[in-house]
């Protein structure tokens, strides 16, 4: 079964026809639905979970939250990546039952996102760090994003980084079968990804930076991963090229106008 995960971006210009190049992306999504499994994730249910947040009214909550369900669920065929005790597997389940147990733990997700929420000694931890490592926020995003954590200057920066956590890094033919060891090492380069400065969000992108992280993550199961964010592309490439994950990321125009070699 070949897999395709889309970023909740995606969705969204999936969804909503006033949106850029819309009419393309669909075209190209419900061609490729012949020959491919579209997958969604727990991620997916807490960016939807947040509409609670962000609309006053209850009831036009609930409707647009049923809208984005049903389409995700036709999309998918109901096909969630998900944790297991061991790796990360694809199963059938409509997508109100994840969201359900989404809702069940949103106290837990509300913390996580209040836990990295920006603070005036995080912003003053890292640039100490920066000006330890002398580094240049700007200079370093100019190195190739698959290259970027094999460059010299950065592997040095790295090595002691993690040697300052007693953590270590493995690759991805030792983790794969784990989703614990997934997650842990993911997250343990985007921190550090983060405090390098390398094509960080803004503040105000603190809690869809959450989110992109676990989208980061449930996406390595599958065979595509497709983003319309161009610093999350880049975040992410660098993390997957390093481990040698073998998932394929396209931003949003390169995956239209791809003319599916990742098929062969």
């Amino acid at each position: 079964m070949k897999t395709i995960y889309l970023d909740m971006n995606i969705y969204a210009d999936y969804m909503d026809s006033s949106r850029p190049s819309h009419n393309e992306l669909k075209e190209k999504i419900d061609n490729l639905k012949k020959e491919y499994t579209f997958l969604y994730s727990p991620a997916h249910m807490e960016e939807i979970a947040r509409i609670h947040r962000s609309q006053d009214n209850e009831n036009q909550a609930i409707d647009n939250i049923t809208k984005k369900m049903m389409i995700i669920s036709e999309l998918t065929n109901n096909h969630e990546a998900l944790p297991s005790y061991e790796s990360i597997i694809i199963r059938q389940e409509h997508p109100k039952e994840c969201l359900k147990r989404v809702l069940k733990d949103y106290e837990l997700t509300l913390f996580v996102e209040k836990l990295n929420a920006p603070t005036e000694i995080k912003k003053d931890l890292n640039n100490k760090f920066k000006e330890k490592y002398n580094i240049n926020s700007s200079q370093i995003g100019n190195i190739e994003a698959e290259n970027f954590l094999t460059n010299n200057s950065i592997k040095n920066i790295f090595n002691i980084y993690l040697k300052e956590l007693n953590e270590n890094i493995k690759d991805w033919n030792y983790i794969k079968n784990s989703h614990r060891e997934i997650e842990e090492t993911i997250s343990i380069l985007f921190a550090f990804l983060d405090d390098i400065g390398y094509n960080k969000g803004s503040d105000r992108q603190i809690v869809s930076n959450i989110h992109d992280n676990t989208h980061a993550i449930y996406a390595t199961v599958a065979d595509v991963f497709v983003t319309a964010d161009e610093k999350f592309y880049k975040r992410v490439k660098a993390i997957y090229s390093y481990l040698g994950v073998p998932t394929k990321i396209y931003l949003k125009n390169e995956f239209i106008r791809e003319d599916n070699k990742w098929k062969k």
